[in-house]
């Protein structure tokens, strides 16, 4: 026998206890707490019969053992095993440095005292211990404080109560965030403690300011680090490299070159490198794939984010069962004898149970939505820019086959598929778990009858599947709304006939089944989960075959061929500028050779000019030159930078000057004599701005002229060594193209030390030039100087002859009449007379006429003159294209009334009595339903046999009333539906028709000042958002409301005290809906602002790829563009958050409810029936979603009804005076 004297320091008591023969116990029992305890529950004569005083007593009573152990090893149990992985996260955060306040003060004196009463408790206890180990409950004085039976020291005394009040003021501090010397726009949820995070407490803030005043884009907050485009695509690319490496070994020896030459580069392209024909595999080679890379990159965050909802799922089912339990005890008052639940305490513990459970699921399931969601904003965010950097590298052959509409909505449309397939990913696992467990459940409540249920279920799914699919071939422009329409009826028939079927099965199958309280409640409370559950399997699977086939369409864009970089070959130790040997080239390399047997060479600071007729390969020369064709054969050399001015100018939505700079620093002198030289200077002295002038949308306030020669001097300023230039004086007159040559490209010029490439048709220019390359149907026929190639009759005369014969009948300049007559004199002279005439014959004057109108179209389309203005609109000081403004406040009235009318006034009061009617149904079926399971005659059998004639009766009058309301609800729906699809397609089709004849009439001003973009904005976005998500909202905002109404109406008819909680709750939750959709609704419109500007730079891009490309500016336009798509994911995440901000408090609220109507359940026991408690919570559980989905679908209203704002604000433009 050992005897252990053990004293327990900090809590005020002394126990002894013996422990005999413990060397002779097996190990085994070591750990079972009735070896160790004696037994965790105090046994008694209870009530004349073995019992114990934990769950019998009028109290629950726990032994001391049991106190000192178990309450104890859960909580050091919950820190040790905890501890490693928060010791590993603290290691990973980066060192930030917090200002010392008075909190932070009273943190670290509060730790040191109590390191100093720990240690003095550790010290008193030693010095009691006489044998045996030091029990853990030395390290806790707190929960041992909870034990019955104690010794009271005045010293344990006071320092349980000081480390108690020290350890309550630590973690009251620990919960309040630090203050952190950083910027102020650091993520506040960075900053924030847990409790605010896990309640999102942080976005209080925020919300305080929308609510005082219109949010703008400086109120919110930035991204944190992770969510950002750059940080998501970084960890993107490097899975992707990694995958087309394992898809195919050939990868990285055909760039293995190229790497080595881009490593010094911070240009971060997504390189789907094809390795060149020539050394490839012959055998198939497998391509990377989409969905693996994004599985590599996403797929811990994936697994944390639904680790949450499996908390959740757990949580969902302890509510059925605790409304059972609440159902016995309130039945237990009038029959003891069938439950145990008769004492008091039992009921009070039912109603913390059900607030805790709901709690935790509101805790869990908002939290697994954040994290969902912002997962699927950094996947979104991620293939935004794989698809926007990829578009900067395609080849022509892929470019050709995508339009640029078919390219932007791989950003747009594929891209939001994919995230809002991650976001509702936990819908493909988490309903068929549920749906299992609801099944199981049912089974165990109801037993075999349960099946008429699920099989009515099984019927229905695949008959709305055919009437969906019926549907998707009928109306396909229709499709959303229809299905959404057809869902509400699916659930609502689904949801009477399932519960009829259940609960008529479960009373046929045998006279003695009695459908109880307990039984019709829970199972209906079951049956709602699992209703819930196979509801949201079409949304998973619509959103899955969405998403696979975004994931096809993306898979196979990220997957097409990019420019090779090995077509050229850059800084050349050479000395000629540019060498190309034995070059064959082509657009399509599958399609023939274009462009055969090059072979140039052009010396450095030497003027080059390309001549030939048009479409003989001139431009495609420059083209291959700079990389863009693909290479079949040969060797391209260039020394040096390049500047490229293409035939067809690209200019940009921006300044003057922001064009001509091109990222390039300011140089004032260098700008001014750039501007000067490109004969600028008249122009934009009439503007309003001069240079800071807005260029609209594709340069549309600008002449051919202007922009080519903006363009030139967006080459000129850049300094660059070599030059191309593609027939930059087409399009400006004689006087200017005279200007330019003599000021900039002529060997007089600004460019006379750089090397220039001139593809030309003047022929002023040539005797000029250092030397001529004659082209003729892709090939190069002739290379010389200019005298050179006169003196003989090749490609080059055979050229000018025509040229001359062409223009023949316009008006040059005495220059150029001059060039002409000296060329014709010279054909005679070498003999070619004859041909020459032979070849004037035959222009017939039909074709002289036809070609003198198109070249007076093109002369039009030029500058005519050097003061050549802008063409004349109404324009800010500063700006062209004007701001699209966005709404503040409330939506007006009269937008919603305008909606109204579109459906019709009358048509709109028919169908809110409809649905008023169809609610009322509802909730008169489920009051018979407690009337039934409460009735004397069904409950009392001795009155009422099971084989009785009145019983029956009675059994079948109740079921055939019941079905009588479900059948009203089917009926009411249906005349809803009818009446609502067919005026809401009316409404969509009413407003378009005004936009769309409003726009036409509208003055040519407004299309000089509104992109094109954002008026087809109108037409796409927000007609879609009038024709498939405002009705579904509308519907949707309806049937939350009228639930609402019900829930309150019915729990108020069940338990009367409920009208007390009612009013300060409705005042509370008044306030807080107003808050929130204040702050929601300018979020949403700041989002849809800042969207369209992604796209619009995504569409310029892709026109100016080759552009971006020659002039090295890939790194400044993917950082604009990541800062576009920063700028509107901001706005996405602040959503997010306000949503869940918001989910949390209308839960808790929606929590009290449910806790004020079990507490009044407890409250009237003996005086309240178990089948009003029934009816009562099953009504409150619902209360939580009608109240989170009622605040949702108000903020989705009046976000959805912005578009018909957006479409009015254009429908009110006056029409153009005729």
């Amino acid at each position: 026998m050992i005897q252990n004297s053990w004293i327990n320091c900090g809590d005020g008591i002394h126990s002894h206890s013996t422990i005999v023969n413990n060397e002779h116990r097996h190990p085994k029992h070591l750990f079972n707490t009735q070896n160790l305890c004696g037994s965790p529950l105090k046994g008694v004569r209870y009530r004349g019969k073995d019992s114990n005083l934990t769950w019998d007593g009028d109290w629950p009573e726990f032994t001391e053992c049991f106190q000192d152990t178990i309450l104890v090893w859960i909580t050091s149990g919950w820190i040790w095993i905890t501890a490693p992985f928060y010791v590993i996260y603290l290691a990973k955060l980066s060192p930030t440095r917090c200002q010392w306040t008075l909190k932070t003060y009273t943190k670290l004196v509060l730790t040191v005292l109590l390191l100093a009463l720990k240690s003095m408790c550790v010290v008193f206890a030693v010095s009691k211990v006489t044998n045996g180990w030091m029990k853990a409950s030395v390290f806790a004085p707190i929960l041992e404080g909870i034990n019955l039976e104690y010794e009271t020291e005045l010293f344990e005394f006071v320092i349980f109560y000081l480390s108690f009040t020290f350890t309550a003021i630590q973690w009251i501090l620990n919960s309040i965030s630090e203050t952190y010397q950083q910027s102020e726009d650091l993520n506040p949820e960075q900053k924030s403690s847990f409790l605010s995070r896990i309640t999102f407490s942080w976005m209080t803030r925020l919300m305080m300011q929308g609510y005082k005043k219109p949010l703008t884009e400086d109120f919110v907050f930035h991204l944190k680090q992770r969510d950002t485009s750059q940080v998501a695509f970084s960890r993107f690319y490097n899975n992707w490299i990694t995958e087309c490496a394992s898809a195919s070994h050939e990868y990285e020896t055909a760039n293995h070159h190229y790497h080595l030459q881009e490593a010094e580069s911070e240009t971060t392209y997504l390189l789907v490198k094809s390795p060149p024909k020539n050394i490839k595999s012959k055998q198939h080679q497998t391509k990377p794939s989409l969905i693996k890379v994004l599985c590599r990159t996403f797929a811990v965050q994936l697994f944390i984010a639904n680790i949450w909802k499996i908390v959740y799922d757990v949580t969902l089912f302890i509510s059925p069962f605790l409304l059972k339990m609440l159902i016995d005890y309130t039945a237990a008052s009038k029959h003891p004898e069938i439950s145990s639940f008769t004492q008091e305490w039992k009921g009070y513990s039912l109603v913390a149970a059900f607030f805790v459970t709901i709690l935790t699921q509101s805790l869990m399931f908002h939290q697994q939505s954040f994290w969902s969601m912002t997962l699927g904003m950094r996947v979104r965010s991620a293939l935004m820019s794989a698809v926007y950097q990829k578009a900067l590298r395609l080849t022509s052959e892929a470019r050709q086959n995508s339009t640029v509409g078919e390219i932007v909505n791989l950003m747009s449309i594929d891209a939001q598929n994919i995230q809002d397939f991650i976001s509702y990913f936990w819908v493909l696992w988490s309903s068929p778990l549920q749906s299992c467990f609801s099944l199981y459940f049912l089974y165990d409540t109801m037993g075999h009858s349960m099946w008429s249920g699920v099989g009515v279920l099984l019927v229905l799914i695949p008959l709305n599947g055919f009437v969906i699919s019926k549907i998707h071939k009928l109306q396909a422009q229709q499709m959303k709304q229809k299905d959404e329409r057809i869902k509400l009826l699916s659930e609502i028939l689904n949801g009477i006939k399932v519960s009829l079927a259940t609960f008529a099965t479960y009373i046929f199958m045998s006279s003695d089944h009695y459908l109880d309280a307990k039984k019709a409640f829970v199972a209906i409370s079951l049956f709602n989960i699992l209703r819930v559950a196979i509801s949201f399997a079409p949304m998973a699977i619509n959103k899955t075959i969405k998403a696979s086939v975004s994931f096809r369409r993306l898979n196979k864009y990220l997957n097409s061929k990019d420019l090779n970089p090995t077509n050229v070959v850059y800084n050349t130790s050479k000395d000629d500028a540019i060498v190309i040997e034995d070059g064959t080239f082509s657009w399509d390399p599958d399609g023939g050779k274009c462009f055969r047997n090059i072979n140039i060479t052009i010396p450095e600071k030497k003027l080059v000019a390309v001549v030939g007729h048009v479409g003989c390969g001139k431009s495609s020369l420059l083209s291959s030159i700079l990389g863009d064709m693909t290479k079949v054969k040969g060797s391209v050399r260039v020394k040096g930078k390049i500047s490229y001015v293409p035939q067809q100018a690209w200019i940009q939505n921006a300044s003057v000057a922001d064009n001509i700079l091109f990222g390039c620093e300011m140089d004032q002198k260098k700008y001014n004599d750039v501007i000067d030289a490109c004969a600028l200077r008249a122009d934009l002295d009439i503007l309003p701005a001069s240079d800071r002038t807005e260029i609209g949308e594709k340069g549309i306030n600008l002449s051919g002229g202007q922009k080519q020669r903006i363009s030139l001097a967006r080459a000129v300023y850049h300094d660059t060594d070599i030059y191309l230039l593609d027939d930059p004086l087409s399009s400006v007159d004689s006087n200017v193209g005279k200007h330019i040559f003599e000021k900039v490209v002529g060997n007089t010029g600004l460019l006379s030390d750089k090397t220039r490439v001139l593809v030309t048709h003047g022929l002023r220019w040539l005797p000029f030039v250092d030397k001529i390359i004659v082209m003729v149907d892709g090939t190069i026929s002739e290379i010389g100087t200019y005298e050179e190639l006169l003196s003989h009759d090749g490609a080059f005369a055979q050229f000018l002859k025509i040229y001359i014969i062409e223009t023949a009948e316009d008006e040059d300049d005495p220059e150029e009449e001059k060039i002409k007559t000296d060329i014709s004199q010279r054909f005679i002279s070498v003999g070619s007379g004859d041909n020459y005439d032979r070849l004037l014959e035959t222009q017939t004057d039909d074709v002289k006429l036809l070609m003198k109108i198109c070249e007076s179209k093109r002369l039009r389309n030029g500058s005519k003159q050097s003061q050549e203005s802008f063409v004349e609109v109404p324009v800010q000081k500063s700006k062209l294209t004007t701001d699209e403004t966005t709404e503040e406040g409330h939506v007006r009235l009269s937008i919603f009334i305008t909606y109204a009318k579109a459906i019709g006034l009358v048509l709109v009061g028919i169908i809110l009595f409809v649905y008023a009617l169809y609610q009322i149904s509802s909730v008169l079926a489920n009051i018979w339903l407690s009337q039934w399971t409460s009735d004397s005659v069904l409950t009392n059998r001795t009155v009422g046999k099971p084989d009785s004639n009145t019983y029956m009766a009675k059994n079948n009058y109740y079921l055939l009333v019941y079905g009588g309301f479900g059948i009203a609800q089917a009926v009411f729906v249906l005349i809803f539906i009818g009446i609502f699809m067919v005026r809401s397609i009316t409404a969509t089709k009413l407003l378009h028709e005004r936009l769309l004849d409003s726009v036409i009439r509208s003055p040519m001003s407004f299309f000089d000042t509104t992109p094109i973009g954002r008026i087809v904005n109108r037409f796409s976005a927000d007609t879609d958002t009038i024709d498939n998500d405002l009705p579904t909202t509308v519907q949707k905002w309806l049937e939350c409301v009228f639930r609402v109404i019900s829930t309150l109406v019915v729990i108020s008819y069940s338990t009367p005290l409920f009208c007390a909680v009612i009013v300060p709750f409705g005042i509370a939750y008044f306030f807080l809906q107003r808050f929130y959709v204040a702050t929601s609704r300018q979020l949403k419109r700041l989002q849809s602002k800042t969207r369209s500007p992604i796209y619009s730079h995504f569409s310029e891009t892709i026109s100016g790829a080759n552009v971006i490309r020659a002039y090295g500016a890939e790194d400044s336009f993917i950082k604009t563009s990541n800062n576009r798509i920063n700028l509107n994911q901001r706005f996405q995440y602040a959503i997010i958050s306000a949503n869940r901000w918001l989910g949390i408090r209308l839960e808790f609220f929606g929590n009290i409810i449910i806790c004020s109507a079990a507490l009044l359940a407890v409250l009237s026991r003996g005086s309240i029936e178990g089948a009003i408690v029934g009816l009562s919570i099953s009504y409150a559980l619902q209360m939580t979603d009608n109240l989170n989905w009622f605040v949702r679908m108000t903020s989705d209203l009046e976000t959805n009804i912005v578009s018909v704002e957006r479409v009015k604000e254009y429908t009110d433009i006056s029409a153009e005076v005729s």
